[in-house]
């Protein structure tokens, strides 16, 4: 192992790489550096790597350091001199679990959020998310906004439909079936028709939506998809 010898490693590194002399003593160039470290001996500067680096100056702690200036073609290395101060750095930018402050637009309490979502949390629950989103998206400001042309009283003809199931004690007059889920009520005589029959319980009978669908073959599609608490909190797990 002629590495090992002092005088023979010395010489040789003034005529020869550590790659060059690590192939002729059938090692590795780190057991050269090594020996050559022990024995004090002065490594050899590569002349292409030090004219390919430049000088800069550390961010945090101002201290001038070297850098390859092939580090710096991504723009992004060539900031700091050491990881402590690029720990340091890091520290002052804001991590996106870190939870932050906002105010509530419906209620106005505080409330956390992580910092990825400060930019588009509004609200501290679902509650006031819902009133905010129907507040923003109601009347003029909702996308399939006609001008107000409808002339259906939803309130009202929710509190009917529930009075004509109630009468026909929750069952389907023609197929008796009593799946609440599926139960709709029906004008006997149109809606669009006949103004003034428009929340008269006479005028209403009980159907499923199958019965319902035949009697209204035009629309059939629209009120098979209909089930009642198919879009409730419950059914969507919040």
């Amino acid at each position: 192992m002629k590495y090992k010898s002092k005088i023979w490693l010395k010489q040789q590194i003034k005529e020869k790489s550590v790659i060059e002399i690590s192939k002729l003593c059938n090692c590795t160039p780190g057991t050269i550096r090594h020996w050559m470290d022990k024995f004090n001996i002065e490594r050899k500067k590569n002349k292409s790597t030090r004219d390919g680096s430049v000088k800069r100056i550390c961010e945090i702690c101002s201290k001038e350091f070297t850098i390859f200036k092939t580090w710096l073609r991504g723009g992004k290395a060539g900031k700091y001199c050491s990881l402590f101060c690029v720990g340091k750095a890091m520290e002052a930018l804001p991590h996106p679990n870190k939870r932050v402050k906002l105010i509530c637009t419906i209620c106005k309490k505080e409330y956390e959020v992580r910092n990825y979502r400060s930019n588009t949390s509004k609200c501290c629950s679902n509650k006031c998310r819902y009133a905010h989103t129907g507040k923003i998206l109601s009347g003029e400001n909702h996308p399939n906004w006609k001008g107000g042309i409808t002339d259906r009283d939803r309130t009202k003809l929710i509190e009917w439909a529930k009075v004509v199931k109630k009468r026909d004690n929750y069952k389907c007059i023609e197929c008796e079936n009593n799946n609440i889920k599926i139960l709709q009520a029906h004008h006997i005589k149109n809606w669009s028709n006949y103004a003034l029959l428009r929340f008269d319980i006479d005028n209403g009978v009980t159907l499923c939506k199958f019965c319902h669908a035949k009697k209204h073959p035009e629309i059939a599609n629209f009120i098979l998809k209909y089930e009642y608490g198919k879009y409730s909190k419950k059914k969507r797990g919040r």
